[in-house]
């Protein structure tokens, strides 16, 4: 494993650690069952990608590299007023990650264990994306109008944000 691979497997771990944290915090406030078990189920996902990144640098007998960047997007989830704007946020960002993945997989060069786990971590993505959008695009259909404009909102603030990053 290249010494980029390894940074960026436990910045991969710190992210997705960051994001079990937060859906965790959020199943545990939400007053909507269905939220709760579906943000859990979520969280547990999260969380056993972080792991898996760290195995990878494990069983290699790589460091789990000290990441401490703030994700300038999460920043943002303090804003967050109910349940409905806080599934666009999360939709919004799994999309970007689900993006920057797929991309980053397509490298040829890349080490086998490091892309065997992106392939797994991509096929959960997918899951986390499908419930999410099949829940937004009902409310839309019902006549929900709330849904574009949170989406738009977060779209906004995640290419702010990421084209940021990516200026770093």
């Amino acid at each position: 494993m290249t010494q980029s691979e390894s940074l960026l497997a436990s910045r991969y771990a710190a992210a997705e650690l960051a994001g079990a944290l937060l859906l965790g915090k959020y199943a545990r406030t939400t007053k909507e069952d269905y939220f709760r078990k579906q943000l859990t189920w979520q969280c547990y996902e999260e969380a056993g990608h972080a792991w898996m990144w760290t195995k990878v640098l494990q069983d290699q007998n790589l460091p789990l590299l000290e990441i401490h960047e703030k994700n300038e997007y999460f920043s943002y989830a303090t804003e967050l007023k109910n349940d409905l704007e806080f599934l666009a946020w999360a939709h919004v960002y799994e999309l970007r990650a689900d993006f920057h993945l797929k991309v980053h997989v397509q490298l040829a060069s890349l080490d086998p264990a490091f892309k065997k786990t992106m392939q797994q971590v991509i096929e959960d993505e997918d899951e986390h994306l499908d419930w999410i959008a099949v829940y937004l695009e009902k409310l839309q259909k019902e006549g929900n109008k709330d849904v574009a404009s949170y989406i738009q909102k977060w779209g906004g603030i995640e290419d702010r944000t990421y084209l940021e990053f990516v200026k770093k």
